[in-house]
């Protein structure tokens, strides 16, 4: 009987559970796709959010090649006039124009608790809008900040989307993943670090030079990750 009572009390937890960790799906409107393009056509495509009007913040790994810049959601198309770099932290904030879309709350990623829900939206290769649902799995103090480390597993296009947490605030931008024995790692880079390199002077759009923190092996995690992977 008290092997019944238990099985009882944990479905009616889960199914609670279950109803508070609903995403709302209007977060997804501050989330666009991000086209970079050279004079001799695509060279990469990945996600941003928007953060502020007119700004949409992104992966510099995404539009490092990129003579030109092109910000989509559904049939609107906005171009990109200039950005904000901050290659080593793989931020940039692109600067538009007429960008009619709501900009996304900022949280605080030293809110994060191990284990919390999480969501990540983004445009994966040639799909729509998508989410995944995780939990936030670690975080590693870094430059000031956190590094954020989700089991919500992101593909590639996915870089420079948003990772919100239950309440609908933007916690950083999913980045990049690490692979070892056990399986992939994924990671998102912080809020705080968007709103520091929005204050800085914007350049006119142009290939970047320089290296993430994550491509070099020595200025991040000492954890026997042996392959880096770009999302």
């Amino acid at each position: 009987m008290r092997g019944v009572l238990f099985v009882v009390l944990l479905t009616f937890y889960a199914v609670d559970s279950y109803a508070e960790i609903l995403p709302n799906l209007t977060w997804g409107r501050s989330v666009v796709k991000v086209m970079a393009d050279s004079r001799t056509g695509r060279v990469s495509m990945g996600s941003g959010v928007v953060v502020a009007p007119n700004r949409i913040a992104t992966n510099c790994h995404v539009t490092r090649s990129a003579q030109s810049i092109t910000v989509i959601k559904g049939i609107n198309r906005y171009k990109v006039s200039a950005q904000s770099v901050e290659m080593t932290k793989d931020v940039c904030v692109l600067h538009t124009q007429n960008l009619r879309l709501p900009s996304a709350k900022l949280g605080n990623v030293e809110d994060a608790e191990i284990g919390q829900q999480v969501f990540v939206f983004g445009f994966p290769g040639a799909v729509g809008l998508s989410m995944v649902r995780g939990v936030v799995s670690a975080r590693y103090p870094y430059l000031s900040s956190w590094i954020v480390e989700t089991d919500a597993g992101f593909m590639r296009g996915t870089s420079g989307g948003a990772l919100f947490d239950v309440d609908g605030h933007l916690l950083g931008l999913p980045t990049f993943m690490m692979k070892d024995a056990s399986g992939g790692h994924f990671y998102a880079v912080p809020t705080a670090w968007i709103s520091q390199i929005s204050k800085q002077q914007a350049l006119p759009v142009a290939p970047l030079s320089g290296t993430t923190f994550w491509e070099n092996q020595k200025l991040f995690l000492q954890r026997g990750d042996s392959v880096h992977n770009e999302n």
